[in-house]
């Protein structure tokens, strides 16, 4: 699965100091214990990202578990599961480690996009964050055109594509059960007119769109209508190419 990565190294929270004070007093607060697992996890992490990482993914997901049993408001554990499950197409454990991740996290940004990816791509969800940092999911079609210009370009792309590929069973289904219909001129007794033509009417589509083409008017209305639901505005972009028109 083509999944995104977002590749900004976390900090590593813990200082030399606390380093060499634990090594040489060994831990003894809770903090300090935190302090070191944070450190641990975030470093794999980033290992895994840059892929220079020697260990398994279930080496990866097995010290991350261990974190979790101790610090389970360990977000970056919860956020390094659900890339590797995202990576493996695990889409379910990976959007419930994400989801976990962004409740503990609300306001990171990075984690709050590949979130939102995972999301999309199980179940056609978004998920977004209020000012008090409360965590919400809604179905994408009914988010505002001004939530869709929030979403990073890589999630943006992959809706467009996804809408692309529903147009395209749309277009093909109407255009499949249509039926057209034919008209004959006859003069005012019914008889034939000879010199005219038959025409043939029918439902016809026009136009091909690309994701990015689509993207770009998705911003463009957003810029004019940013409470427009994206449901709303995808449908109406299938529609408006959609003609009834003579076709032969």
């Amino acid at each position: 699965m083509d999944t995104i990565k977002i590749k900004n190294f976390r900090v590593v929270h813990l200082t030399i100091l606390l380093v060499f004070l634990v090594s040489v007093f060994g831990c003894t607060s809770a903090e300090e214990k935190r302090a070191m697992r944070q450190n641990e996890i975030t470093s794999l992490y980033n290992d895994y990202v840059e892929e220079v990482t020697s260990l398994a993914n279930t080496e990866i997901l097995s010290k991350c578990d261990s974190a979790i049993e101790k610090f389970p408001d360990l977000a970056i554990a919860h956020e390094l599961k659900g890339l590797i499950f995202s990576e493996e197409g695990k889409l379910k454990p990976a959007w419930e480690n994400y989801r976990k991740a962004v409740e503990l996290a609300p306001f990171d940004a990075d984690t709050l996009a590949n979130a939102r990816e995972v999301a999309l791509l199980l179940n056609g969800t978004f998920i977004k964050v209020d000012e008090n940092g409360k965590v919400q999911t809604v179905p994408f079609k009914q988010i505002s055109l001004e939530e869709y210009g929030q979403c990073t370009e890589g999630v943006r792309f992959k809706v467009c594509l996804i809408s692309l590929g529903i147009g395209e069973a749309v277009k093909k289904k109407i255009l499949s059960e249509s039926k057209t219909e034919t008209y004959v001129f006859v003069d005012q007794n019914g008889n034939e007119i000879e010199d005219m033509e038959k025409m043939t009417f029918g439902i016809s589509f026009e136009g091909n769109a690309s994701a990015s083409e689509l993207d770009s008017w998705l911003i463009q209305q957003a810029s004019t209508q940013p409470q427009a639901t994206l449901g709303e505005v995808l449908w109406r972009f299938t529609a408006e190419r959609l003609n009834y028109g003579r076709i032969d």
